[in-house]
């Protein structure tokens, strides 16, 4: 029977099926094999040794030999490697590397390659290899050891390129025989890596060691390591110390001071028969030898005392040697300060001595600094008919006290009047002082008076004047005054008059004199006063001043201030005043205050007086008929304030003078945090103004409010910072205003999130906020990782069918090690409906996922369903589908073919695409019949069991189908 095909077209979608391959495109295939070390890497010191195991992992079942060897250029000079070139063989067991630097190779950090190939793939692995080592330094390197004793050295041990270990120290034995021995102390110190370790060298000279300077020698060894530290060491002999003591000190002049020489060594030890020589080398004095030197030997307490006696007030400097065998020289200088003085005083120092009398002067002798030596008195210079005896010519104060005497001074009948000036010297040793005394010897005469030397009075006033007779030089007798040349318009009358005058005593008279209404003004007019007495006329004069009366008026302009006169207060109703005043007569003036109150916002201010004076409280004397006016201005108040209040303290307010120009200022910003402040908003009251800095003139009371806004600082940010510029960003705006502010959806791999903002968040772009406080809103963009859709897979039915739903599944993969989200799109034709229409997905490095959208078929006919990715570092991707929806009498198709009355069927298969049919049927046969077959895609629902199952076919396009024919 031939065959025969009959063509069976499927219209239902089976599931569409996708592989992902393992690797993303473009990426390498990874080598077959890898390459690591136990350890990254050694830290060897050097002449030593370490050990590091090479390890091979094969990949993907790889065997092949490899040849292992070391890139000589990364080898350091003089290291020796266990390694030259070696073929390795699988299974590939660990090599071990050994590495030996030698004491010549070069300390410091290597990166050693080591290089495995099978000479068509190479591998190569890097590690770090420390040549390390340490360093010794010693503190001091230089010391002086005294003879019995001992002095330390620190050695340091400071680790070098990662040197760790333990160090072990030993001296160079080249002190035998010096008498110096040396410990270290440890003799081992352990160096932890990138430390140090330090150790104490102890240097002890015994007390008969060589006297000399010695280098030693400390080595740190470690292993085959040395290095090495010189140290020197000075041996030196035990000097003497030497000190002086003087008591007293300081020294009194002319008394002893007693000195110990004390000598020890350097241990405080004192050390006796030590030859002592002190010596006096500025100064004048003597030691208890009568000499400036003197020597000596210490006794068992190590002390040589001596006595020293000061002859001058100058200091005194004493140095005293100490020598004695075995010990180095002392010496010791000891400024020995003189004090001690004292003074002579005279009481008093002037006398008045008439001829044929004599008096007594009191002489006191002051010790000063302790000074207590006898001292003896003199006189210069001899005057005959003057006689000088003292009481005691000689005294002895005792220290810092006094002593008196007395000097008894005659005058003979035979001395001249006149002035003479004699010394009293008082001597001790070499110490001279001395004092003066002046002696007048007066004439026999008196002497005149007057007080005051001039009165004041005014027309028809007296004054009087008192007159004082003084007897000198033994005069005596009757004196007659006068006045012989007074004006007319005056009288003067002295009482009592004549004055009787005896020898040494003194007299006094009453002098007045009276003017009248018709007696002229005068200034300063003298009076001769004439005393007259047997052998002459003795003139003294006075002055007289005769004052005129001024008529004085006394008021204020305005008149808004009371005036003080002379203590009495007048308020302003009682003004003007007018007084008559004596000429050269003090007044006072006052203004009780400067400042007199007004009306509110207005005052009254003290200028001057009319003639210029500015005090408030003033004297004046009369001189003159004359006006004294006090002149007030008129100021005005400019009051500011700040709106709120208190927000801010407007410049410039205060009183300013009637017209004056004021000028007035205020902060333009106000900060009240760092991001919140006030604005100046303009000037409101008594001016108008948006000028923080203004002038007007002041005609009256004003009151003006510098007023203010506040503002918020809205802060924009980006995450990543610094990836986007936003608009309105970072800027102050007002309480209540709104602002808008938005930023591009796409900045290079980064795509726009949202906006973060006070714990909310919004996905709005530009997004709207009504200013109500400071803000800070960042602007989150996400990182975008490389997606790609991979395939799209209608899983719940091949076919399509009106009024029903199904899923669609698609697949994407992140192709870049960066994670990241990314927005599925949809977009779709008419007759279909999809849920949800996007959505957003995290996605790993390498992830690949599945994301299910639910379609709903709403009509026939052809629609097409695409899901799209804008947001994605490799760009725009996409993939679509065109499905066929049926209508739900289409759900299930039924084709009827025409076939050879007893054919066989055979199978069912694909052929370019079509299902064939293949029956076996008799060719003569040609009668046929007609028969029913059902295709149905797999996962449709089919409830027709009047159907026989036949066979299933297996497209191309990855559907299955499903051959059912009904009975025949």
């Amino acid at each position: 029977m031939p065959f025969s095909r009959l063509f069976l077209r499927a219209f239902f979608l089976a599931g569409l099926v996708f592989l992902a391959s393992p690797l993303a495109s473009g990426q390498t295939p990874p080598p077959p094999f890898s390459l690591t070390t136990s350890v990254p890497e050694l830290a060897i010191p050097l002449g030593a040794s370490a050990s590091l195991d090479i390890i091979f992992s094969s990949v993907i079942g790889f065997n092949d030999q490899l040849g292992l060897s070391i890139d000589p250029a990364t080898i350091p000079d003089d290291t020796n490697v266990s390694l030259e070139a070696v073929t390795v063989v699988s299974p590939y067991n660990p090599i071990t590397l050994t590495v030996s630097p030698m004491l010549s190779s070069p300390p410091g950090m290597h990166q050693v390659r080591i290089i495995a190939s099978n000479g068509t793939l190479t591998q190569d692995v890097t590690f770090t290899l420390y040549i390390s080592n340490f360093q010794m330094f010693s503190s001091p390197n230089s010391v002086s050891v005294r003879q019995g004793e001992s002095q330390d050295v620190i050695v340091t041990i400071q680790s070098r390129n990662r040197f760790s270990g333990t160090v072990a120290l030993q001296d160079t034995p080249n002190l035998q025989g010096a008498g110096v021995t040396v410990n270290i102390i440890p003799d081992t110190v352990p160096v932890p890596e990138g430390q140090s370790g330090q150790a104490v060298v102890r240097f002890a000279a015994s007390e008969s060691a060589t006297i000399k300077s010695h280098t030693v020698t400390i080595s740190g060894i470690f292993g085959s390591l040395q290095n090495l530290t010189e140290i020197t060491v000075n041996v030196i002999p035990n000097p003497l110390f030497v000190t002086l003591q003087a008591t007293p000190n300081p020294a009194i002049i002319f008394q002893e001071s007693s000195l110990i020489a004390t000598v020890t060594d350097t241990q405080g030890t004192p050390v006796s028969g030590t030859s002592v020589s002190l010596s006096a080398t500025s100064g004048i004095g003597t030691f208890s030898n009568g000499d400036t030197t003197i020597s000596g030997i210490t006794d068992g307490s190590g002390r040589f005392i001596t006595a020293f006696t000061p002859t001058t007030r100058a200091q005194v400097t004493i140095i005293v040697d100490a020598a004695k065998s075995g010990f180095a020289s002392g010496s010791f200088v000891l400024a020995l300060r003189v004090v001690g003085d004292f003074q002579i005083l005279v009481d008093p120092q002037s006398s008045i001595i008439n001829v044929g009398a004599t008096s007594l002067i009191s002489i006191t002798v002051r010790s000063i600094d302790d000074f207590n030596a006898q001292i003896t008195l003199s006189t210069s210079p001899v005057i005959s008919g003057i006689g000088m005896i003292f009481i005691s010519r000689t005294l002895t104060p005792a220290p810092d006290g006094e002593q008196e005497t007395s000097l008894q001074i005659s005058i003979s009948s035979s001395v001249q009047p006149g002035s003479y000036v004699f010394s009293v010297i008082g001597n001790s040793g070499s110490l001279t002082r001395t004092a003066q005394i002046a002696v007048e010897v007066p004439a026999r005469e008196f002497s005149l008076i007057i007080d005051p030397l001039s009165r004041s009075i005014s027309q028809g006033e007296s004054t009087t004047y008192n007159i004082t007779i003084t007897s000198s030089g033994g005069f005596s007798g009757n004196i007659l005054f006068d006045i012989p040349n007074l004006p007319g318009d005056l009288v003067a009358s002295f009482s009592p008059n004549p004055v009787p005058v005896t020898a040494g005593s003194f007299r006094s008279l009453i002098l007045t004199i009276t003017s009248f209404q018709s007696t002229q003004p005068r200034n300063l007019m003298p009076l001769i006063i004439e005393a007259t007495y047997s052998t002459g006329t003795v003139p003294v004069q006075a002055a007289l001043t005769i004052l005129e009366l001024f008529e004085v008026l006394i008021d204020s302009s305005p008149r808004v201030s009371a005036i003080s006169i002379d203590g009495t207060i007048y308020q302003p109703e009682e003004l003007p005043r007018t007084f008559r005043w004596v000429q050269g007569e003090e007044h006072t003036l006052a203004i009780p205050q400067s400042i007199v109150d007004g009306s509110p916002g207005v005052r009254f201010v003290f200028k001057s007086w009319g003639d210029g004076n500015t005090e408030l409280s003033r004297t004046i004397i009369a001189g003159s008929a004359t006006t004294f006016r006090a002149d007030f201005s008129r100021q005005y108040l400019l009051r500011l304030s700040s709106q709120p209040f208190g927000v801010a303290e407007p410049i410039g307010g205060g009183w300013f003078e009637e017209g004056e120009t004021a000028t007035i200022r205020t902060d333009e910003i106000l900060p009240l945090s760092e991001k919140s402040r006030y604005l100046f908003n303009g000037w409101t009251g008594g001016i108008t103004s948006s000028d923080p800095l203004i002038s007007l003139v002041m005609d009256n009371f004003k009151t003006i409010a510098a007023n203010y806004v506040i503002q918020y600082l809205i802060e924009t940010a980006s995450n990543p910072e610094g990836l986007a510029q936003i608009t309105n960003g970072g800027d102050w705006h007002g309480a209540g205003d709104e602002i808008e502010l938005s930023v591009a959806r796409r900045i290079g791999d980064y795509a726009f999130s949202r906006w973060i903002f006070d714990g909310n968040t919004s996905e709005e772009n530009p997004v709207r906020i009504i200013v109500d406080g400071p803000l800070v809103i960042t602007a989150h963009f996400v990182l975008l990782p490389k997606v790609g859709i991979i395939d799209l897979e209608i899983t719940e039915s091949k076919t399509a069918f009106e009024g029903e739903s199904t899923y669609a599944w698609v697949r994407v993969a992140n192709t870049i090690e960066r994670a990241g989200e990314i927005r599925l799109l949809t977009r779709n034709s008419d007759g279909i409906t999809i849920f949800p229409t996007s959505q957003i997905i995290f996605l790993g490095p390498g992830e690949t996922r599945t994301v299910g959208f639910e379609l709903h078929y709403d009509r026939e006919g052809l629609v097409t369903f695409e899901v799209f990715i804008e947001e994605t570092a490799g760009g725009p991707d996409s993939i679509s589908a065109e499905l066929r929806v049926f209508s739900l009498e289409e759900k299930r198709i039924v084709r009827a073919i025409g076939i050879a009355i007893g054919a066989k069927f055979l199978s069912v298969s694909e052929q370019h695409g079509d299902i064939i049919l293949w029956a076996m049927h008799d060719k003569a046969e040609n009668e046929t019949e007609r028969l029913t077959f059902h295709i149905v895609g797999t996962g449709q629902p089919f409830s027709d069991f009047n159907c026989e199952y036949f066979d299933t076919v297996f497209m191309n396009d990855g559907l299955v189908w499903h051959i059912f024919f009904e009975n025949r």
